[in-house]
């Protein structure tokens, strides 16, 4: 298991913009909560989410290492953004409400940025699930030099 020195400030801020997507969020928070890493924290930017689910999931949710940010519907780029400027972590890592995550894809994803140092990006390939079974892989990089797929 790959241990970061810094354990006062997390090494991964997981960051999540949610509009009207209560119904996948837990799972999304559960995937990044059960990471081989720890040393991490959660942001959500409930982004004026609307539908009674997600309205009542935000005000009664308490999950470890998540914090919770409200704003008006803005959009995702926006709710991003908030999320970024709220973010301690040395790494940001950028989640779909309705995505999950391996559970070694933060602790690879900080170890390689933490000895490559000619990396500037880490990305992954993509699995679907529930009702669909496909993967996509990604095609080369443009740019070889600085980027790596685990």
């Amino acid at each position: 298991m790959f241990i970061h020195s810094q354990e006062s400030e997390p090494l991964v801020s997981v960051v999540i913009a949610c509009y009207n997507y209560g119904v996948y969020l837990e799972e999304a928070i559960d995937s990044c909560l059960a990471s081989t890493i720890q040393n991490i924290e959660i942001i959500v930017v409930d982004d004026g989410s609307t539908d009674p689910y997600t309205v009542e999931l935000f005000r009664t949710m308490k999950k470890p290492k998540t914090k919770v940010i409200r704003q008006e519907n803005k959009g995702i780029p926006a709710a991003l953004n908030r999320g970024i400027r709220e973010a301690r972590g040395k790494y940001i890592f950028r989640l779909d409400a309705d995505d999950r995550i391996h559970h070694t894809l933060l602790e690879k994803g900080a170890l390689v940025l933490d000895t490559r140092p000619h990396v500037g990006f880490v990305t992954c390939y993509l699995q679907a699930f529930d009702q669909e079974n496909w993967t996509w892989i990604l095609p080369p990089s443009p740019w070889p030099s600085c980027s790596e797929i685990i």
